[in-house]
């Protein structure tokens, strides 16, 4: 899930700033979609170790791990 905002986070962003450019005619929908997805997907491949250790430094800032102690 935080892969997904992560990407989302990023890929938003870039489809605004892209709205300012001038638009291409050539270019049908199907291709445009094609660009997207080919962005998108190896993006979030990207993100994921990132997004992980975000999850890992959340958990243990709700659940702090204490070691149990010897007696």
């Amino acid at each position: 899930m935080l892969t997904y905002g992560l990407t989302l986070a990023v890929v938003i962003p870039v489809f605004l700033a892209s709205l300012l450019l001038p638009d291409l005619k050539t270019v049908s929908e199907n291709a445009r979609f094609a660009l997207w997805v080919l962005f998108g997907v190896p993006l979030s491949f990207l993100l994921m170790p990132y997004a992980y250790s975000l999850w890992l430094h959340l958990d243990f800032w709700l659940e702090p791990w204490k070691p149990e102690q010897r007696s």
